[in-house]
């Protein structure tokens, strides 16, 4: 979580930020050997948690790349 927490961060303070993140995102897919640019973001949103409160935590930051 702390990882999206900061890339949300970078989109909204640094200037071209979200241009930044999408392609760290891009680079990351290729080393991970993911299918899609968001396997990752898309599995964090659909997984559950220790507790409602963590897995909505979770959710809330995923979704807060726009």
């Amino acid at each position: 979580i702390l990882c999206y927490e900061i890339l949300a961060g970078i989109c909204l303070i640094s200037p071209n930020g979200q241009q930044k993140v999408l392609h760290a995102i891009t680079e990351a897919r290729e080393i991970l050997g993911e299918r899609t640019r968001f396997q990752r973001l898309v599995d964090d949103i659909y997984r559950n948690y220790g507790n409602d409160r963590e897995t909505d935590r979770v959710r809330t930051t995923a979704m807060s790349f726009n």
